[in-house]
């Protein structure tokens, strides 16, 4: 019996990371990123730093390329944007390909730098292609305004 709660609690701990991909860490606990970013990577060479309103984690290591994540917290501590920063071109496009593909977001293109996922999801993803970076925020609107927003920008 034991052995099959540990397995059921497993399966839900994968169901629900799978779920937390698209939008990264946005919306989780200051607590919970900071120590899912220690158990992430701790095996390789890293930075960390820490602000009363950010967390900054650098991949700075000789066997990955190098990627920059950036936490935001609101009041209440939990995560409201997260920025990630490549090094490199090719980095960078290979992610953010990634991130748009996600079928669990469903990112509609409303311009050349900007998406909104499905309206249940509740983010908007902005592109810097000059800085190697996309974030992804969470935003507050209702079903008119997400309409309108995307009736009238969507391409």
């Amino acid at each position: 019996m034991q052995l099959l709660k540990g397995a059921f609690t497993s399966f839900l701990l994968l169901v629900c990371l799978s779920q937390c991909i698209g939008q990264g860490l946005v919306g989780f606990k200051r607590s919970y990123i900071e120590k899912h970013l220690g158990r992430s990577y701790h095996k390789y060479q890293s930075e960390t730093n820490v602000t009363p309103s950010t967390v900054s984690f650098s991949l700075k290591d000789s066997t990955v390329k190098s990627l920059t994540e950036t936490y935001h917290f609101d009041a209440n501590g939990r995560c409201d944007f997260q920025t990630e920063t490549f090094d490199c071109d090719s980095c960078f496009k290979k992610f953010l390909n990634k991130e748009l593909n996600n079928p669990f977001l469903k990112w509609i293109k409303l311009s050349s730098t900007k998406y909104i996922s499905k309206f249940w999801r509740h983010y908007i993803l902005e592109i810097d292609e000059e800085h190697f970076s996309y974030t992804i925020k969470k935003i507050n609107l209702d079903k008119k305004q997400y309409n309108e927003m995307v009736e009238t920008t969507a391409f």
